[in-house]
């Protein structure tokens, strides 16, 4: 009997191997080039108190079956490069590096095949098409816009000048500019939703607006000879990327719409009335260059730490002034937020540094402002200190005081945010 659990024990014990090699450790990995050190070390723990188990049911397994330790080496090897392989995310039609994938970077005539000749009459073509894969996976997930240097031609000639290299470049541009329709439509549909046929479709349909729009284009600008014609599509086609430049990611799994998975990234938050953070907008980190974005990390003992990003810059803005932000919540009610600068020093551009937030004896809770030095400070509406009592659910009875004690005049009552 218990050879058999043991053998049972050796097939659970590696396929969690291959699960920790594949998923946990890749955590690692990418914990070490992304995140900061607490983190790191954060995640390398649990991989290692995920692993004790695996260790353990391995090493009865060994008890029980006397399996022969070199057999056993040959198959962690195995699944250790079956684990790493089988999730290497490559590109499926560009195994040799013979396509030119669109980027910022810039075409150059090396990119282009020399000929003595070309039977249209022109100097120069350029072969660029979109690329899809036929289903979406986890491994196969990227849409690209490429160009095919073998069959993209030039004449070695003093006609080659730079406004001719231009003119074939803007054409891969437009093929950029409706694979990012084309990652667009796709995201819209979502990750559970997709079908195959909906990608055949939605290539047919933007590879043939593509097509149409490159002809289009030389017609009017009469291959680049209408020299006006010619500026007024480079400025339009650069218009058509800007307004997509959030589709320029190529792997839709990127794209949190896509397949909504954890994040700790959001286009916005809120801090209500009472002091709770509510977050709105999920996306992912690779997400975050465009425009303004959160990242909420939360701890187990109730700290948050929130990091604001501008155009994918830690930067000091957003709903709290600051790059980077930091809320303590103790076990009793107590409230800390402390306001940093990029380079974690304090924010002294605001009116205060520190906001801090009790509950006294009275039910009443009590909010005091701080600068860099620890002084008592008003906050930005002159306010030297806020107190704060809950009528119910809905209704906060406020009254605000001077560095005196004074009540300032009015008694405000708010209704509380519900999200």
């Amino acid at each position: 009997m218990k050879k058999v659990l043991g053998y049972l024990f050796y097939i659970i014990g590696f396929f969690l191997v291959y699960r920790l090699l594949n998923y946990a450790l890749r955590s690692v990995i990418n914990s070490i080039k992304f995140d900061n050190i607490a983190t790191t070390l954060g995640t390398i723990i649990g991989v290692f108190i995920i692993a004790i188990p695996v260790f353990s049911l391995l090493k009865f397994a060994n008890r029980w079956t006397n399996f022969n330790r070199k057999y056993f080496v040959g198959v962690f090897v195995l699944i250790s490069i079956f684990s790493f392989v089988s999730e290497e995310e490559i590109l499926p039609f560009n195994h040799n590096n013979e396509y030119i994938i669109w980027s910022e970077k810039k075409l150059d005539w090396t990119n282009f095949r020399e000929v003595k000749s070309k039977s249209d009459g022109f100097a120069a073509s350029i072969y660029s098409e979109i690329f899809c894969p036929r289903e979406i996976t986890k491994n196969s997930s990227g849409v690209f816009a490429y160009m095919s240097p073998t069959i993209s031609d030039k004449l070695n000639d003093s006609l080659l000048d730079s406004q001719i290299l231009i003119h074939e470049q803007y054409h891969f541009n437009i093929t950029e500019y409706y694979t990012r329709l084309l990652r667009k439509a796709i995201i819209e549909i979502g990750s559970e939703e997709l079908t195959i046929d909906d990608i055949q479709s939605l290539y047919i349909k933007y590879e043939s607006k593509r097509d149409s729009m490159q002809i289009l284009y030389d017609s009017i600008s009469d291959h680049n000879v209408k020299n006006h014609e010619q500026r007024y599509w480079e400025l339009k086609i650069d218009e058509f990327l800007r307004e997509t430049a959030y589709f320029t990611e190529p792997d839709l799994n990127h794209y949190y719409n896509f397949n909504e998975s954890d994040t700790d990234f959001y286009r916005e938050i809120y801090h209500t009335t009472d002091d709770q953070l509510m977050t709105s907008y999920p996306m992912t980190k690779e997400e975050i260059k465009y425009g303004e974005a959160y990242e909420v990390l939360k701890s187990w003992d109730n700290d948050i730490v929130i990091n604001f990003y501008k155009n994918g810059k830690l930067t000091n803005g957003g709903e709290y002034k600051s790059a980077i932000t930091k809320i303590n919540k103790s076990w009793w009610g107590d409230i800390e937020i402390h306001y940093y600068n990029p380079d974690n020093t304090y924010n002294t551009d605001r009116a205060y540094c520190v906001y801090k937030s009790i509950e006294n004896d009275e039910n009443i809770r009590v909010s005091s402002y701080f600068n860099v030095a620890g002084e008592r400070v008003n906050n930005s509406i002159d306010v030297f200190e806020t107190r704060s009592r809950f009528i119910n659910d809905t209704i906060i009875y406020r009254s605000y005081f001077n560095k005196e004690g004074v009540a300032i005049k009015n008694k405000v009552f708010n209704v509380k945010k519900n999200y």
